[in-house]
């Protein structure tokens, strides 16, 4: 693999879709469970019911927690970093993330 960037989205690119292409994906399904463990509700749960998934109280945490979690699936796949890490707005903190230079339960929280 060549040498590669990541962007990850910012808030309002959520929807009730957005996780079912990674059904069944083992690495994504194990971040989003730790994510939900850490936040203490069923990020699944939430997604399905439009008008929480976009009440900014949920929205933020689902959306660092559903792009690292896509970011995780990848990463296992390629298991090479990226040379930048980036995001707009609320995705920057995935990014940071992503970098290591935050942690997940950190940020979550």
């Amino acid at each position: 693999m060549t040498d590669y960037a990541v962007l990850f989205p910012g808030q309002g690119s959520q929807n009730k879709n957005m996780l079912r292409n990674f059904d069944g994906d083992d690495i994504f399904d194990k971040s989003i469970i730790t994510s939900s463990q850490i936040l203490g509700y069923d990020i699944k749960r939430i997604i399905e019911d439009e008008s929480k998934l976009n009440n900014t109280l949920y929205t933020q945490p689902i959306m660092v927690a559903t792009s690292i979690a896509i970011w995780r699936s990848f990463h296992s796949k390629s298991n090479k970093m990226p040379i930048y890490a980036a995001g707009h707005s609320l995705g920057e903190y995935s990014a940071l993330v992503a970098n290591g230079t935050l942690s997940l339960e950190d940020c979550l929280n």
